[in-house]
């Protein structure tokens, strides 16, 4: 069984199971066709984010969650004050090369800023999430235990029928 195929290949498998529909070839992503679809390839990948962001940031417990998004915005303040500065000097600066380098630095930070911002939302998504993920692991628990027990209960039934 191959397990890594090309975006080409995940398209075909796609079109010829009728999940996908073909209708424009400069589309980056192709059309999914039921919404339910659309939403589980979004939270799949709202959960392959915060997986990232997890092994990133080796946090591994809820208080490490809450300390880096602290943190975090802690540095969106401090780089947002900076991003300031450079535009209060663009402000009154006449000299060309002074102002393409101010242009530069505004640039990088607002480019540090989105990162930030990317990774805070995320990081406030594990903490939504958690909740969610634990009750989904203890219906799961749940299940199992019943599974268990009716198999018990069956095998018990059979050996008092032979006898």
């Amino acid at each position: 069984m191959q397990m890594c195929i090309n975006y080409g290949q995940f398209k075909k498998i796609m079109l010829k199971k009728g999940y996908i529909i073909n209708d424009d070839y400069n589309r980056k992503y192709p059309t999914i066709c039921s919404i339910n679809d659309k939403q589980e390839v979004r939270k799949m990948e709202r959960y392959s984010n915060e997986i990232r962001l997890v092994v990133t940031q080796k946090l591994k417990t809820t208080e490490d969650v809450k300390s880096y998004i602290t943190q975090t915005e802690n540095d969106i303040e401090d780089i947002t004050n900076l991003r300031q500065k450079y535009r209060n000097k663009l402000r009154n600066c006449t000299d060309d090369k002074l102002i393409q380098e101010y242009k530069e630095k505004r640039n990088e930070c607002t480019t540090i800023l989105n990162k930030y911002r990317k990774n805070l939302k995320t990081a406030n998504y594990i903490l939504e999430d958690i909740p969610k993920v634990k009750e989904v692991i203890k219906i799961e628990r749940k299940m199992k235990r019943l599974k268990k027990l009716d198999i018990t209960k069956v095998k018990q039934k059979n050996k008092n029928l032979i006898r």
